[in-house]
């Protein structure tokens, strides 16, 4: 999942979705069991001595291993079942029986509190799960009791999203008015899956799936060393070497970022390999600094290209990246995660990649970048991936009217086949 796609204060997907949609700084969370979660397992990649977990960074700062943690998450799960409870078929394909049995069970202060926030998360054209877990993720719940709580003091979920790097402080301060308009409708929410026994259902039927993908991931993922590699293609280092994925049952279709090195990963996908690229993309939200006005300055020439307004402005709401900061933020992960897949051996097929099957084929900045990449040598000249769109719109060779062109010659490289395939 992705300012993927996650994206996501009430607003901000920002990648995810969105986000999918950070670099706040994360906290470490204790070894002991809590009621909402399962101790994670932890590797770490690349380190002489795994069991004592060391933190391995070179002089400027970079990390040279990755630690993983995989653990469920109560939290996560009742705040992306949020979706499903709107009632939308998009989300009803997924949980049809869940919500019938919850749903069932609202009052009409509930009905009336989830109908505030579908009216909203309709109006602003949000992801409404994926943006409550990034708005609570600085908190670290585990439970419907720690979201709660959380609720009632949020300004501390303020000021952890400032530093996040989800979005401008300007983009904040204009959204989390919002969110505290909602506070009380998600408030009535979390009460009432509390009281209609939503953490006994949790447990007895989804926790043991989750957890046993987690036990088939800690071992799976432990080869694979993803922070250093997102490090030299941004050009910035992370905050920590030690990646935490939350499986969510309840978070498909998506994936989303969450601030710091952290992620909410669906469960429906068990592959390994698919793991490490949505690890990837979701670091990589996004692939350049968002506060950057010389890199905005670039990109926003693009809106006067018709092909790429034509598929920004028709693409399915519900995917989420419905503001333009969102659309960009996931076109350019998209196409640096595939970088990055290649390098690592475990590249999608670029057959396969940036079509209809991916958000609707609503990306198609990704697939022209793509072309550029290979024409210029990049990600091999060293330069990050801030610098290089720049540098393309500078020389007037991701410029508007020329995207339609772009793309259609990725579709010949596309007929070649290219490594990956």
């Amino acid at each position: 999942m992705k300012r993927q796609a996650l994206p996501i204060v009430v607003v901000i997907l920002l990648a995810l979705i969105l986000c999918a949609g950070a670099v706040l700084l994360s906290q470490q969370r204790a070894q002991t069991a809590h009621i909402g979660t399962v101790p994670p397992t932890e590797v770490a990649v690349a380190a002489a001595t795994p069991s004592a977990l060391p933190i391995s960074l070179t002089a400027a700062g970079f990390h040279t291993a990755t630690q993983w943690s995989v653990q469920p998450s109560l939290a996560y799960d009742a705040l992306n079942f949020f979706n499903a409870l709107t009632g939308d078929p998009f989300y009803l394909a997924f949980y049809q029986d869940e919500y019938y049995l919850f749903h069932s069970q609202a009052t009409p202060e509930v009905e009336a509190a989830i109908a505030t926030l579908d009216a909203a998360r309709r109006q602003y054209q949000f992801i409404l799960g994926a943006a409550l877990a990034t708005i609570f993720a600085p908190g670290d719940p585990e439970t419907i009791d720690d979201l709660l709580a959380l609720a009632e003091d949020p300004q501390p979920l303020y000021d952890a999203l400032l530093q996040s790097g989800l979005g401008s402080t300007a983009e904040i301060d204009a959204k989390w008015p919002l969110f505290e308009s909602l506070l009380p409708s998600i408030t009535t929410v979390l009460e009432f899956l509390q009281a209609e026994g939503f953490e006994a259902y949790w447990r007895a039927n989804v926790l043991p799936r989750e957890e046993a993908l987690a036990e088939q991931l800690r071992d799976q993922l432990a080869v694979y060393n993803v922070v250093p590699a997102v490090e030299t293609l941004t050009g910035r280092p992370l905050p920590s070497q030690r990646v935490e994925i939350f499986l969510s049952y309840f978070n498909s279709p998506y994936g989303a970022r969450v601030p710091g090195t952290r992620f909410i990963m669906e469960t429906r996908v068990t592959d390994p390999e698919a793991f490490v690229r949505a690890t990837v993309h979701e670091l990589l939200h996004q692939p350049y600094d968002v506060n950057n006005a010389e890199f905005w300055a670039a990109v926003d020439t693009l809106k006067h290209d018709p092909f790429v307004v034509q598929h920004f402005e028709t693409h399915d709401m519900n995917r989420g990246y419905n503001d333009w900061e969102g659309y960009i933020g996931e076109s350019c992960t998209d196409v640096a995660e595939q970088f990055i897949s290649e390098q690592l051996g475990l590249a999608q097929p670029i057959r396969e990649r940036f079509g209809r099957n991916e958000d609707g084929g609503m990306h198609v900045l990704a697939p022209a970048l793509y072309v550029l990449a290979r024409d210029e040598g990049f990600p091999h000249t060293g330069e990050t991936f801030e610098a290089f769109v720049i540098r393309m719109v500078q020389e007037q060779k991701l410029a508007p009217g020329k995207l339609e062109a772009l793309t259609q010659e990725f579709h010949k490289l596309q007929s070649r086949g290219l490594p990956g395939d």
